[in-house]
């Protein structure tokens, strides 16, 4: 079993010794991530097989900042819960299916229909060779 927490807390920003201005209130945010996977052996001759379940959560106030550029959501705070699996085999390549769910405070997201909501799924698959 495989668990990893992360938790970044923020404040004011600073970059190289200059406050750089940035447009959100004057709070603090933080950023909580935790993932709990499972080595489950070959599913196939050649096939590892490891599920997972990921849970992060985004306050009010978080803000990401890549050095580059920073960006803070409208999202009001975000939870999102992932569930997938890794599919790897001994060649180098691995295959991720993930069914994310995202759950926002404020209305961010739109359906078919163009109604606002505060939730979405997401299905995505990840494929990675390594040689």
């Amino acid at each position: 079993l495989y668990v990893a927490l992360n938790k970044a807390a923020v404040s004011t920003i600073e970059k190289n010794g200059t406050e750089v201005d940035i447009p959100m209130p004057d709070k603090s945010g933080t950023g909580t991530f935790v993932k709990a996977a499972y080595k489950a052996g070959n599913i196939m001759k050649d096939v590892a097989f490891k599920p997972y379940v990921s849970y992060k959560n985004l306050s009010k106030y978080f803000y990401f900042d890549d050095s580059d550029s920073f960006e803070y959501s409208n999202y009001g705070g975000l939870d999102i819960v992932a569930v997938g699996a890794e599919f790897t085999n001994s060649k180098g390549l691995t295959v991720t299916p993930e069914l994310e769910f995202y759950s926002a405070e404020n209305k961010v997201y739109t359906d078919k229909d163009g109604e606002a909501k505060d939730s979405a799924v997401y299905f995505s698959t990840k494929v990675k060779y390594t040689f």
